[in-house]
């Protein structure tokens, strides 16, 4: 009475594969499209050693900038 299920429909060799893509579905991106955007930084710089050297005495001044700053403040405060 109202307690049959409803059977599922028979497969049929003429439907659609699951390999082939469905009508309507976007289609697949080429490999070669998919290059690398240009970097919004530009080129990369290369490496040399130079620029460790001026990091360095960057770096060093900075670090005697700092201590002689926290050694003026010592010397006002106390």
């Amino acid at each position: 009475m109202g307690t049959e299920r409803p059977t599922k429909r028979p497969w049929h060799p003429s439907g659609p594969r699951r390999s082939e893509p469905r009508e309507g579905s976007r289609p697949q991106p080429d490999p070669e499209d998919e290059k690398e955007p240009p970097s919004p930084w530009g080129d990369p710089v290369p490496y040399e050693p130079e620029d460790d050297l001026a990091l360095a005495r960057m770096l060093g001044c900075a670090l005697l900038i700092g201590i002689a700053g926290v050694i003026g403040l010592a010397l006002l405060i106390f």
